[in-house]
């Protein structure tokens, strides 16, 4: 059985609905889960997103014409399934059926516990990113290419010198920048296209919103921690940094592990509240490269003006640099 709005669009046998949505103009796409179609085309975020898609009406026109729009494609449903042959009268067969009815006072609930609903959300995100294996590739060997450049170019003038001094603030400053960009790009371009299922999820009831982020956030973590590792391995062995005292690294490893995610939680705010990749590409740079100027590196922090000193501290450059 098929709901929305408190309406039945579909209440016969499973075998029966592809071909009977096809009939009424809604085809399941190949390749695609029946049920999961079936909940898309049932849902506003499907319209939202098809009006989004198309370009011809701005985000305020949509959401004036999506109440209207998802009556008519609701009222659609209804009217086709009561002239079709598919059609069962639901209060015949409640009367046919031995079980008891189900009273208003019956305390019950139809949510499971959050530690399952974070179990199968974190092992859904793990099966998804062991299904795209060269993704990581990817990233671990651009990761990989730039730690190389950066051995190339400041692998022998770290010295005491004026020069080395430079060397050293450029590199360290490149660094930042490099893994801070990387981690944004990685998870602002992958949400959006993540969003859609979240919100018809979410909005169904499927699951809460803190069992998804929790379980998104800590099934990502182990390659938020390994790729930021390889790049502090290279960076900081390859290029020469102080190695003199045994905590200089951790300290360096651990600088880098929590910039590249803080870029990655700044991502996820863009990728949430941006739904459009292409707005999203316009975006990214103008939101995130003013941000650098607060680092400390093309201008010192005492000569920022008082009435920029809120976004000096809003800043993840001036933290990580």
């Amino acid at each position: 059985m098929l709901l929305a709005m408190g309406k039945i669009l579909y209440f016969n046998e499973c075998s029966k609905s592809v071909r009977y949505f096809s009939s009424i103009g809604f085809p399941n796409p190949a390749l695609s889960n029946p049920c999961d179609y079936f909940m898309s085309i049932m849902s506003k975020e499907s319209i939202e997103i098809e009006d989004e898609m198309d370009g011809l009406m701005s985000p305020e026109e949509i959401a004036e014409a999506l109440p209207a729009k998802y009556k008519k494609r609701i009222d659609h449903f209804v009217d086709s399934y009561e002239s079709s042959e598919l059609r069962n009268d639901p209060v015949k067969m409640i009367k046919d059926c031995s079980a008891e009815p189900v009273s208003k006072d019956d305390n019950l609930s139809n949510r499971t516990h959050w530690c399952y609903e974070f179990g199968l959300l974190a092992k859904r995100n793990l099966l998804n990113q062991a299904r795209l294996p060269s993704i990581l590739f990817v990233k671990m060997f651009v990761l990989l290419v730039m730690g190389c450049i950066c051995i190339a170019i400041y692998g022998e003038g770290l010295d005491g010198s004026k020069e080395g001094v430079q060397n050293r603030n450029g590199a360290l400053f490149f660094l930042c920048v490099n893994g801070g960009m990387t981690a944004l790009s990685n998870v602002s371009m992958v949400f959006p296209s993540e969003r859609p299922v979240f919100l018809r999820e979410s909005n169904n009831g499927m699951y809460r919103v803190s069992s998804y982020f929790w379980a998104k956030i800590l099934s990502e973590m182990p390659s938020n921690i390994i790729l930021p590792f390889i790049q502090a391995v290279i960076t900081f062995y390859g290029i020469g940094f102080n190695n003199s005292d045994w905590w200089n690294f951790p300290i360096y490893f651990l600088c880098f592990v929590l910039t590249y995610n803080a870029f990655g939680g700044f991502g996820y705010i863009l990728g949430t509240a941006i739904a459009r990749k292409d707005v999203l590409n316009v975006m990214m740079p103008v939101i995130v490269v003013p941000t650098m100027l607060f680092a400390g590196f093309f201008v010192n922090q005492d000569n920022v003006p008082w009435f920029l000193k809120p976004v000096e501290y809003i800043s993840i450059f001036k933290y990580a640099y």
